[in-house]
C-alpha cells in the first residue's frame, strides 16, 4: 500500500478545549484579569486550564481573527489595544443597536420589570465602589434590556461587540465621577422602559452611548498623549 495512504490526518484540536480557553479569555476581559497589552502566556494558560498547546494556539488564532488578541512574531499574543477610532466605531454601532433594542423592550408587554427594578436596588446596596463591581451591574444592565427586545438577530450583533467595549472600558479609567453620571443616566432609561415610552426609551438609551463615548473618547486621548 502507499504510505502516503497509510498516514493518519493531522489532529485538530478538540473543539470543546478550544472553546473553554475562549471561554476564559473573554472572561478574563470582562472581569480585568486580561488587560489591553497584557501577553497571554501559553505556559500560564495550560496551567489554568490543563489543556495542551495545540487547543491554546488555535484558540489565540480565532481570538485574533476577531480582532480581540493580535499575535506578533516572536513575541506571542497580546489582547489588542483599540485605537480612538476603533472606539469611535463600536459606540457609533452601540448608540444605534442599543437604541433600537431598549426600544423593542419597552415595548415588550412581558418586560421582567421585577428583575430591573431588582437589580438597581441590589447596585445600591451591595457597589462596592470598584471598577469591577460596576462594570459587572453596568454588563447584567445592558445585557437584561438587549434579550427583553426579544430580537435574536440584534442580540447576537450587540454579543458580538461585548468584548470590544470592554477592551475600552477596561483601558480607560472608570472612576467615581464616571460611574455616578451613567448611573443617573440609567435612570430615564429604566423610567422609559417602566412606562413602556418606546420613544424615551430609545432617545435615553442613544444619548446615554454619546455620553459614554465621549468620556471614553476623552481620557483614551489623554492617555495616549501621555504615552
Amino acid at each position: 500500500m502507499d504510505q502516503r495512504l497509510r498516514r493518519s490526518p493531522p489532529a485538530t484540536p478538540p473543539t470543546s478545549a478550544v472553546e473553554r480557553v475562549i471561554a476564559h479569555v473573554r472572561s478574563g476581559i470582562r472581569d480585568g484579569r486580561f488587560a489591553p497589552g497584557q501577553r497571554l502566556i501559553e505556559n500560564d494558560l495550560q496551567a489554568s486550564l490543563g489543556v495542551s498547546r495545540g487547543p491554546i494556539r488555535e484558540a489565540v488564532r480565532r481570538l485574533a481573527a476577531e480582532n480581540i488578541v493580535q499575535i506578533a512574531l516572536h513575541k506571542g499574543a497580546r489582547v489588542r489595544r483599540l485605537t480612538p477610532d476603533e472606539i469611535k466605531a463600536i459606540y457609533e454601532v452601540r448608540e444605534v443597536l442599543e437604541g433600537l433594542a431598549c426600544r423593542l423592550a419597552a415595548q415588550n408587554p412581558d418586560f421582567p420589570a421585577a428583575r430591573l427594578q431588582a437589580m438597581e436596588r441590589q447596585f445600591d446596596r451591595s457597589f462596592d465602589g470598584t471598577a469591577r463591581s460596576y462594570l459587572a451591574y453596568n454588563e447584567g444592565f445592558h445585557r437584561l434590556i438587549v434579550e427583553s427586545s426579544r430580537n435574536a438577530e440584534l442580540l447576537r450583533l450587540i454579543e458580538n461587540l461585548q468584548i470590544p467595549s470592554f477592551l475600552v472600558l477596561v483601558q480607560v479609567l472608570v472612576d467615581a465621577p464616571s460611574i455616578k453620571r451613567a448611573r443617573a443616566e440609567h435612570r430615564p432609561i429604566v423610567k422609559a422602559i417602566l412606562k413602556g415610552d418606546a420613544a424615551g426609551a430609545e432617545r435615553t438609551m442613544r444619548a446615554h452611548i454619546r455620553s459614554t463615548k465621549s468620556f471614553v473618547m476623552r481620557v483614551a486621548a489623554a492617555h495616549l498623549a501621555a504615552g
